[in-house]
């Protein structure tokens, strides 16, 4: 026989009920069993078409430091085309959360794009996606920290002035 199919000689002649109990990795099983009848010297043929195994994606994105949901992220599954938060390839329209179809098996999710004011995840991370399941993953970035000089001069002569205090919103200096 040729790739993908199977002889089974020596039957009983009559009805017999063929189910499909494994399907070829990365496929799903085609589903309902098929009935074929059996006659003297003739070959019954039975057709099982196989569906390639999906699955869905869930990437949750945000922020380390209370759990907000960051809207703007892009990534990558298995370095495809980048899918952005309420883009194109985004079945899900809440910020923050990616919703994707996918091949199943070990996927490779990679953040391409970190929303804006946020550090990049540079490390992928991967899931393993089961036919017909959903796969949650979770990216935590965090917030970009930066600093602040002060120049206190004096108006008149413009030199500097020591002693004077300043406070900015979380911060007293």
């Amino acid at each position: 026989p040729n790739a993908g199919s199977i002889v089974i000689d020596g039957l009983s002649l009559g009805d017999h009920q063929v189910t499909e109990t494994q399907a070829p990795e990365g496929y799903a099983i085609s589903g309902d069993p098929q009935s074929v009848t059996l006659t003297a010297d003739q070959q019954a043929t039975l057709t099982f078409e196989d569906t390639i195994a999906q699955g869905q994606i869930r990437i949750l994105k945000v922020d380390q430091n209370g759990g907000a949901n960051l809207g703007g992220a892009c990534f990558t599954i298995d370095d495809g085309l980048p899918v952005c938060d309420n883009n194109t390839g985004d079945l899900d329209p809440a910020e923050g959360v990616i919703l994707v179809d996918a091949t199943a098996g070990d996927r490779m999710v990679t953040e391409v794009t970190a929303p804006e004011g946020y550090d990049p995840i540079l490390s992928p991370q991967t899931v393993a996606l089961q036919n017909g399941e959903t796969a949650e993953i979770k990216f935590e970035n965090s917030a970009f920290t930066g600093s602040v000089r002060i120049a206190k001069t004096a108006n008149d002569t413009q030199l500097p002035l020591g002693g004077a205090c300043f406070s900015l919103p979380d911060l007293s200096l």
